[in-house]
């Protein structure tokens, strides 16, 4: 478990000794001596630490643990596996060719094969005055998605994994059996799903959509967020998370659960198969595809705490106003 201190306030202030009698800048401390900084001690008790007030914060923390500022993705430390932010390492040509991950290990996207029609595009504004990759449904023609070629990092085999997104979804096209718009899927010959799937509004039939969000592990392992309406053009905090048995599909902070496999641990590892965000490959025949965009993604190959999963509901929350 990570170890970190979460405030606002990101500097500690601890003065020498004694109880302060009046505030900083115009009085001293009453036992050791100046503070040597402009902030004001507001704190009633004594000041417990050896060095002088370093400046903003309230006398009265005797924490030894320097606070580490606002919670991002990079606090969930070696678990992080992927992390894709429109804002960042997006390469353009004009449509999205790249789009270089945040994490430590390198698991790049890149846009669509033979680029083209197949490339996303970016909405520099889309969200919050944020950016988002915007993906196109057209129907039966070319699909528009990232792949990111397979790693290690990327097996999640039989042990607790989590794909969390900040997406928009607007699909509309029910004319084929099972369109359904797709966040994040792993496949086999670029047919047959071997990995954990997210979906948005997912499908009921040819000529229905469902307004939620499922995820899944296998073609019958389906779980359905409670949640409806998320398929109205606004975004949303969507995601999948395997802790132990449980397998869960979160929507805007809500968990919906059920145990996979009759409680079995399946491998989702999908050796030497790409990751796809935004729709299932298959030539320009694609049937499992996203219409919306997508501001951020976050990939966890390990076990995400139920305080990870809130704060990082809480960073995108704040981060794109949701």
């Amino acid at each position: 478990m990570r170890a970190w201190k979460y405030s606002a306030l990101t500097v500690l202030a601890v003065a020498c000794g004694g109880t302060e009698s009046t505030l900083d800048g115009g009085g001293t401390d009453a036992n050791s001596g100046n503070d040597v900084n402009s902030g004001n001690d507001t704190g009633a008790g004594n000041d417990t630490g050896t060095p002088n007030d370093s400046g903003m914060s309230t006398d009265g923390d005797s924490s030894s643990v320097v606070d580490s500022g606002p919670f991002t993705p990079s606090n969930l430390g070696s678990e992080l596996v992927l992390w894709l932010d429109a804002a960042k390492g997006i390469t353009l040509t004009p449509a999205v060719a790249t789009w270089a991950d945040q994490s430590t290990y390198g698991n790049n996207g890149a846009g669509g094969t033979g680029m083209g029609a197949h490339q996303p595009t970016v909405n520099a504004t889309a969200i919050n005055s944020l950016p988002a990759v915007e993906f196109a449904n057209t129907g039966n023609g070319a699909s528009q998605y990232i792949e990111i070629t397979d790693s290690a990092s990327l097996q999640f085999g039989t042990s607790d994994f989590a794909v969390f997104m900040v997406a928009e979804y607007t699909n509309t096209t029910t004319g084929m059996t099972a369109s359904q718009a797709t966040f994040y899927w792993k496949v086999a010959g670029n047919t047959t799903p071997t990995g954990p799937q997210l979906y948005g509004n997912a499908g009921t039939g040819t000529t229905t959509l469902d307004a939620q969000v499922r995820a899944r592990l296998t073609g019958t392992d389906n779980i359905d967020s409670a949640g409806t309406m998320y398929n109205d053009g606004k975004f949303h905090r969507v995601g999948i998370r395997r802790n132990g048995n449980a397998l869960e599909v979160w929507s805007d902070g809500v968990s919906a659960s059920f145990t996979p496999d009759a409680g079995g641990t399946f491998d989702v590892s999908a050796t030497g198969s790409d990751v796809f965000i935004g729709a299932q490959p298959n030539g320009n025949n694609v049937e499992i595809r996203l219409q919306g965009a997508i501001a951020e993604v976050v990939g966890i190959n390990g076990t995400l705490s139920a305080s990870d999963v809130t704060n990082l509901d809480g960073y995108f929350t704040t981060k794109y106003a949701l």
